[in-house]
């Protein structure tokens, strides 16, 4: 199963402190290699690149979503949030990182 929207949002503790994932609305359950859709779905700073730019994914994007949730359980701040980045300018980058060669220069996806 691939959740596709790990995010802060979604992650509850009880009250032991264990952590508790929840809204698998957007999970799919993976039959093949790659999930083989173009929906792109999830919670902004958490969107892994592969989904922005609507190619296959499959778990790996989960642990990408897991790096930017740990990172703000680390260091309490959400990644990018911190230095002014808006959701639409984190998408932005974040989803054109592949495409972007050197100097910048925009490259077909």
């Amino acid at each position: 199963m691939i959740h596709r929207d790990l995010s802060a949002n979604n992650v509850l503790l009880d009250k032991n402190g264990n952590a508790k994932i929840t809204d698998f609305g957007l999970s799919k359950l993976k039959v093949n290699s790659k999930i083989d859709t173009n929906e792109a779905g999830g919670t902004g700073f958490y969107v892994a690149p592969e989904v922005l730019n609507k190619h296959k994914y499959d778990e790996k994007s989960d642990v990408y979503s897991w790096g930017v949730l740990s990172w703000e359980i680390l260091t309490r701040k959400i990644p990018w949030q911190s230095q002014g980045f808006s959701v639409v300018q984190v998408l932005f980058r974040v989803g054109l990182s592949s495409c972007l060669g050197p100097l910048f220069s925009l490259q077909r996806c």
